[in-house]
């Protein structure tokens, strides 16, 4: 028994030692990592059916770092002239090359009655465009990344004849 403790004791000081200089690696890992650029290439019109309108939203993800880093989540928000109106997630893994840029395309989803209940479908036909922020994160896949999430957020403007045109009876 005293042989046994004799050799458990070495062995549970070596293993805290090397969690300990595992988790200095992975803090200097992260210290040096820097943050991805994401910005929203647009914003359009994806298929519709009665109850739904789809929105695509086109993304790029450039990666600024020497390593590669992987996705396992973006989470996205669709808001029209500040009414929050859509929301997605696309859960597939998505690989990022070392100083390399990578597109994904995150579809949100959009009540069509509750389109037409805010206005948005039915708004001013003057106006001939209509104000849009995309907001939320991706979050990163894999080891010491593992959590990390990064916010995406984005304004721009969607063509407010192909919105109305969508819904406009006889299409």
């Amino acid at each position: 028994m005293k042989t046994l403790t004799h050799l458990i004791a070495p062995l549970f000081t070596l293993l805290l030692t090397a969690c300990g200089n595992l988790q200095a690696i992975g803090e200097q890992q992260l210290q040096g990592l820097r943050e991805p650029r994401i910005s929203v290439k647009g914003v359009k019109l994806g298929p519709s059916r009665l109850a739904e309108q789809k929105f695509l939203v086109d993304l790029a993800i450039e990666n600024p770092n020497a390593q590669g880093i992987s996705a396992n989540e973006i989470a996205l928000a669709l808001a029209i002239n500040g009414k929050g109106i859509a929301r997605g997630i696309n859960t597939k893994p998505l690989d990022i090359k070392a100083n390399g840029t990578s597109q994904v395309e995150v579809a949100v989803v959009a009540n069509t009655l509750e389109l037409l209940q805010q206005g948005l479908l039915l708004g001013n036909a003057q106006q001939k465009t209509l104000p849009y922020q995309v907001t939320g994160h991706i979050g990163l896949l894999g080891g010491l990344l593992q959590g990390l999430k990064f916010p995406i957020s984005y304004s721009g403007q969607l063509d407010a004849n192909d919105l109305m045109k969508r819904f406009s009876p006889g299409n």
